[in-house]
């Protein structure tokens, strides 16, 4: 299945789905090492995107965890203020002005 952006749908046995682009990479061992890329470089692309999903992973985890109570509203924040989400504490449906995040 293709999605608008021209990735490719891939669904795994455990009930979610994940996008991937897809892409046909050839790798010729004639071509000299320095044609290739260093590394280093590769190994710095492969943490950056680790930390990205780390961090996504753990903002997802929050909001799920977080959303479990009643007496709690979480509100994404959309700008960067440093803060990723707001916690507004309720009493009887209504805010407490207590806010944590």
């Amino acid at each position: 299945m293709r999605l608008a952006s021209g990735h490719a749908l891939r669904s795994r046995s455990v009930g979610f789905a994940e996008t991937l682009p897809e892409r046909s990479v050839t790798y010729d061992k004639s071509q000299p090492s320095s044609s290739r890329l260093p590394s280093a470089i590769v190994e710095a692309v492969m943490k950056r995107n680790l930390d990205y999903f780390i961090g996504e992973r753990a903002e997802h985890l929050a909001i799920v965890y977080l959303t479990r109570s009643q007496d709690l509203v979480v509100e994404r924040m959309k700008a960067d203020y440093g803060l990723d989400m707001l916690v507004t504490i309720l009493r009887d449906k209504l805010p407490t002005g207590r806010v944590f995040g």
